[in-house]
């Protein structure tokens, strides 16, 4: 190998080493994904929801209602991998989702590597003239950052997010580079603008990403804070250039993510499960379960952890990266305390060893309060609520060190001693991280879904199991792999995966009877007496207003009981038996009057309600609690008039009450409202109405508690009571 085509040697032998390491991943490259039904299916999802969206629909896709439908979930601080979709479009179209998925994975490995070595030479040579002791580093330092055994881990929990990491050192190449040639005086503005890229390429693969490299940044500022300080020359110029490439590449999250924030939190109260999810002191020196010789031990030495150990570091790494560290500690000191840095906060709040985050002095029980819990009170990134997954950056600059140590060691040794010794290494460092056979799943849908892929028209399809689920909990009983199989119908579902989401969105879905049926049956928890004959009555409404034509049962993983009960409340026929069972869903003439405040009705009711309540006169009612308020009602068949029946919350010097009416995002026109019950009436013409469920957004002037105004003991906000309404024909 000459020094020469020592970068193409290196990357095809990355992706080789990517071979091996993902065995037997590329044996059912069409067939099977990395993960063991936890969150594969999701990122399967990902890859054709991008290209759906955006060729298919002709929309962002950072928002969707083919998922919790009707209600829809923004997906800007989801785990969308949206990068990665862009990249699979071609792949997809020829190959499907599964090939391409695979394909990218194996891709991000091998620029993972090739990245990591890129970087690792560059450091060594301070841009110059590589030779073949800094090729020999370099590649053993890419292994440690391609093929780590936590990015193995993320793989078998089907969280490709966090296995695909090939901007990270790219990024950080472009910020060395960036930082060298200011200290030697020039402007550069190509490295500048690569690391603009990169770091937006970094977060649209992971929004995650931003926050580590934005925290890698750090060290190196501080190192060179003193020289800027000496020459005066602190180079604005150059972070003004970083900032504008970062902001237009990035410019799709920054449009959306701050929408998204109006709309709901994405910080939720508390820890999020974060002590859970650190990792343990003994983890960065305990083998994975996956290891083929040592998983056993593992499962042993780890069995008091309080989660999975991830972020093992190696025994051969760590020693190579401390001798790096301190033989060549004037260069490598800022790689130390990078290295550092990210290893105390992937230890998450507490110091956690062996389990345990108390210890007793002596009668005196104590915790160490770790940085991680000054990040959490960071906006923005204290939603970060996995501290082990610092443990990428940590992985990254051990890769440095190593290198450091490697040189080091070349300038001490024969040439063939050392040529020989560094293959030891690379050799040590890849298997003692090796994770074969890799965890698999069968990824490819079941026959049966084609015949609601032929059927034309925009329509939902009730799936089992349903189930909901974001990164607090489940509701229901949620498989990824399930909602997968939407790239083969292509029709809208009412359960999905999803990161953050406003409680509202779940409430919404276990407020239907159906709905809160199936999510008791599939949790194992008794049904009302009433249930049954309940869920039955209100079967046509939810039918009609949905547009629900198909129940498909993916009975390896629905509960028994699940969907002879569904199928009775739904009256559906079978169509399709086997593995996936599918039913015809008898079509329903949507009802004139959507009575609110009824149980049959309940699906009508989404954001800014109150509960169903017997008003006077036996008056059942539901009261708008939000100046806005959405309300779902069935497709009229063309132009209609919208009625409303309503009363304003009133009281005593009150301003004038006033509703203005939205259908789909369309304004309808405003009324006033006067005290007591009054009809109010909308028209709507036919090119407002679309397929299934229409929302219907009541806006008021104002809401006021009755708790301040009246001195009742009632908290809420009112704006007005709602009976019921009626779609007219015209």
């Amino acid at each position: 190998m000459t020094v020469r085509f020592a970068p193409l040697v290196a990357a095809g032998l990355y992706l080789v080493l990517a071979l091996i390491a993902t065995w037997p991943l590329a044996a059912r490259l069409t067939s099977h994904i990395p993960g063991s039904n936890v969150d594969e299916g999701a990122f399967l999802w990902n890859l054709w929801w991008v290209r759906f969206a955006l060729l298919d629909l002709r929309q962002s896709p950072f928002w969707t209602d083919y998922i919790f439908y009707p209600v829809g979930v923004n997906l800007a601080t989801y785990t969308l991998t949206f990068l990665n979709g862009l990249l699979a479009i071609p792949i997809e179209r020829l190959a499907g989702p599964i090939v391409a998925g695979n394909l990218l994975f194996l891709l991000s490995l091998t620029l993972s590597g090739f990245g990591a070595y890129v970087l690792v030479r560059d450091v060594l040579t301070g841009g110059g003239r590589s030779s073949l002791p800094v090729e020999l580093a370099s590649f053993a330092g890419g292994i440690v950052f391609a093929f780590p055994a936590s990015r193995f881990v993320y793989a078998s929990l089907g969280q490709m997010n966090f296995a695909s990491t090939a901007p990270l050192p790219f990024f950080l190449l472009c910020l060395v580079r960036m930082l060298r040639r200011a200290r030697q005086g020039h402007v550069p503005l190509l490295d500048a603008a690569l690391a603009g890229l990169c770091f937006a390429a970094a977060a649209l693969t992971e929004l995650t990403y931003a926050v580590f490299l934005a925290l890698a940044t750090l060290p190196f500022l501080i190192g060179e804070a003193r020289w800027w300080w000496q020459k005066r020359a602190l180079p604005f110029g150059l972070a003004g250039g970083l900032l504008i490439l970062t902001t237009v590449a990035a410019l799709p999250l920054l449009v959306v993510v701050p929408r998204y924030l109006a709309d709901s939190a994405l910080a939720q109260a508390g820890w999020g499960e974060a002590d859970r999810f650190s990792a343990d002191l003994l983890s960065f020196v305990v083998p994975t379960r996956l290891h083929p010789w040592l998983g056993g031990l593992a499962r042993e030495w780890s069995a008091d952890f309080r989660d999975l150990p991830i972020v093992y570091l190696g025994w051969a790494t760590l020693l190579l990266s401390v001798v790096g560290a301190v033989a060549s500690w004037r260069h490598a000191r800022v790689w130390a305390a990078t290295a550092l840095l990210f290893a105390l906060l992937a230890l998450g709040p507490l110091l956690t060893i062996n389990g345990q985050n108390r210890f007793d002095l002596d009668g005196l029980i104590v915790s160490v309060p770790l940085p991680f819990i000054a990040l959490h009170y960071v906006p923005l990134v204290g939603a970060n609520r996995v501290p082990n997954r610092f443990s990428i950056i940590v992985m990254l600059a051990l890769a440095v060190l190593l290198g450091f140590a490697l040189r080091w060691l070349a300038r001490r040794l024969p040439p063939a001693a050392f040529a020989a010794l560094a293959g030891v290494a690379a050799a040590l460092v890849f298997l003692e991280h090796l994770s074969v056979p890799l965890p698999l799943r069968a990824a490819v849908p079941p026959p049966g879904y084609e015949h609601i892929r032929d059927e034309p028209g925009d329509f939902a399809l009730l799936q089992l199991p349903l189930g909901w689920r974001n990164s607090y909990g489940t509701q229901g009983l949620e498989r990824t792999i399930v909602q997968s199989y939407q790239w083969v119908h292509q029709k809208r579902l009412f359960g999905g995966n999803t990161s953050r989401n406003p409680e509202s969105t779940f409430a919404y879905f276990r407020r239907v009877p159906l709905f809160d049926s199936i999510i008791r049956l599939e949790e194992g928890k008794p049904l009302a007496p009433d249930a049954a004959g309940r869920d039955r009555a209100g079967a046509a409404y939810l039918t009609a207003l949905y547009d629900l034509r198909y129940l498909a049962v993916y009975r390896p993983l629905t509960p028994p009981g699940v969907e002879e009960y569904v199928r009775e409340a739904l009256a559906a026929d079978l169509i399709h038996d086997g593995e996936l069972a599918l039913y015809r869903v008898p079509p329903a003439t949507p009802p004139r009057r959507i009575e609110l405040g009824a149980p049959a009705s309940a699906g009508a009711i989404g954001d800014g309600w109150g509960e169903d309540e017997r008003g006077a006169g036996d008056v059942d009612l539901v009261w708008a609690t939000a100046r806005r308020a959405d309300l779902w009602v069935p497709r009229a068949p063309g132009a209609a008039t919208i009625r409303i029946r309503l009363t304003p919350f009133v009281y005593e010097g009150m301003p004038g009450q006033r509703l203005r009416l939205w259908l789909n995002g369309r304004d309808l026109g405003e009324h006033p409202l006067a005290a007591g019950w009054d009809e109010v009436a909308f028209d709507a013409s036919a090119d407002i109405w679309r397929s299934g469920a229409n929302r219907l957004t009541l806006e008021f002037a104002s809401t006021e508690s009755p708790s301040r105004v009246l001195g009742s003991p009632d908290r809420r906000s009112l704006a007005a009571a709602v009976d019921w309404l009626e779609i007219v024909p015209r």
